[in-house]
Formats: structure tokens, sequence, C-alpha cells
């Protein structure tokens, strides 16, 4: 998913999403708004999927789909292993319907850049100047 779509879908509300952010030290410096941060240095172990998983399902307890996007700093390595864990998780437990799993192409050094670019308001969290 690139940013164009992310920021219309956060900012339309037309579907139930949730961002996750895998950075680890990176993120208070600056985070997509409303983004969680799941702290992978590597791989996302079993715990913490089924940690995932259940706050997605208690933050979204209605059977609307729910818009996953997984993203690291550049969504090279780490975005796209976790979103694939993630679907193999949600298969095994039978909920994949529930969950669709995006990759942020270009992870949060294109969404970064985006915000500049675009100047949506409130972009970046914390306060990050776009300028």
């Amino acid at each position: 998913m690139d940013c164009e779509e992310l920021s219309r879908i956060i900012s339309d509300n037309s579907e139930q999403v949730q961002v996750i952010d895998l950075r680890i030290e990176d993120f208070l410096a600056g985070h997509i708004k409303g983004a969680w941060q799941v702290p992978v240095r590597k791989d996302i172990t079993d715990e913490q999927l089924g940690s995932l998983l259940t706050k997605l399902q208690n933050a979204f307890p209605n059977e609307i789909p729910v818009t996953v996007v997984f993203h690291c700093t550049a969504s090279k390595n780490r975005g796209p292993r976790t979103k694939q864990r993630f679907e193999q998780y949600c298969e095994a437990l039978g909920v994949s319907r529930k969950f669709r799993a995006f990759v942020l192409t270009g992870g949060y050094y294109a969404w970064e850049e985006y915000c500049k670019l675009s100047e949506t308001p409130n972009c970046l969290m914390p306060n990050i100047s776009t300028s």
C-alpha cells in the first residue's frame, strides 16, 4: 500500500484501519498518527503476534474487516516478513477473513517524505515539523 492510499483511508474513515509500526527506538521521535508500536528487531515472535491479534480483536470487535498496515523504517525486510507471519498466524487461527494485511511501501521514510510534500495536517506524530 502506498502512502497516498494510506492517507486517504485514514482521513476519510472509509475503512477500519490500524497501522503497526515495527521500529524500535525511532517510534518516539516520530510515527504515523494512531500507529501502534510492536518493536521487532528481526522477526516477530509468536507472543507478539498473539498480543497484537488480541489487541486488534478488542479494538475492532465488530465483523467489519480491518486493514492492518505494517511498516518499519524502509519496509524492505521486517515489514514484509511480519505481514507474512501475521497472515499465517491469522490463517492458522481461522480469523484471516477479519484482517487484511498490507505493507506500507517505502516504510516510515516514504511516509515522512509524503507528509512533507503533501502538507497533510497532523500527518506525523508527535510534533515533528514538516517544513
